[in-house]
């Protein structure tokens, strides 16, 4: 039930962060502020990647924070300050790591935009499951397993959605975003539940 609950405010808190953050980038005013005008397509800028880690940021602040004064995980200590601060940091700049290495290295790809996508969300995907790996202090594959059954289920979602509502482009993006936010929330809820369990308790 603790892990139930965990997961649950992790996947509201990232839902939220998620849908802010496509709101804000589905603004008009500040079309600007998060891209530039390419050729046919606007292109994101560093602002737009760092964005994306930043408000994931917020959400899973937000629900660790609750879950830990809830008492359905550990509270965090002074010797666990450092781990705290590295997965925050790993979360914060993943996606902006993620397109500056597809940037350098994705030359193989460059013709084939879905592979370099597909890549792209992996790689962002692994490096959130790496910040709960360094905040736990545990590789936990069943946690490993979520996170990557999280790509799957966002598309499946996107897809369902796509095919029963008409979703007027600008609001595409925050759609997307409310969905993977949600979900890897969802998964790092359940990787902190059953790997920092309250002191005294087992992972149930």
């Amino acid at each position: 039930m603790r892990t139930l609950k965990t997961v649950l405010i992790f996947f509201v808190s990232g839902l939220c962060a998620g849908s802010l953050f496509g709101w804000l980038i589905s603004t008009p005013r500040l079309t600007s502020f998060w891209f530039r005008k390419g050729d046919k397509f606007l292109i994101p800028t560093f602002r737009y990647y760092l964005g994306i880690g930043l408000f994931l940021l917020l959400g899973l602040t937000l629900a660790y924070s609750f879950s830990c004064m809830r008492g359905w995980v550990a509270r965090p200590t002074t010797k666990t300050l450092f781990k705290q601060s590295s997965a925050a940091v790993v979360v914060a700049t993943s996606a902006f790591l993620i397109f500056a290495g597809m940037t350098l290295v994705g030359a193989p790809f460059s013709d084939d935009l879905e592979i370099r996508y597909l890549l792209a969300i992996v790689g962002f995907v692994l490096l959130i499951s790496t910040a709960c790996w360094i905040l736990t202090s545990t590789l936990y594959y069943p946690g490993v397993l979520a996170f990557l059954l999280t790509i799957p289920v966002a598309i499946a979602l996107l897809y369902l959605l796509a095919k029963v509502l008409t979703i007027p482009g600008e609001w595409s993006e925050m759609v997307t975003y409310l969905i993977l936010d949600s979900l890897l929330a969802a998964a790092c809820g359940f990787w902190i539940a059953r790997s920092n369990p309250p002191q005294g308790l087992i992972a149930d």
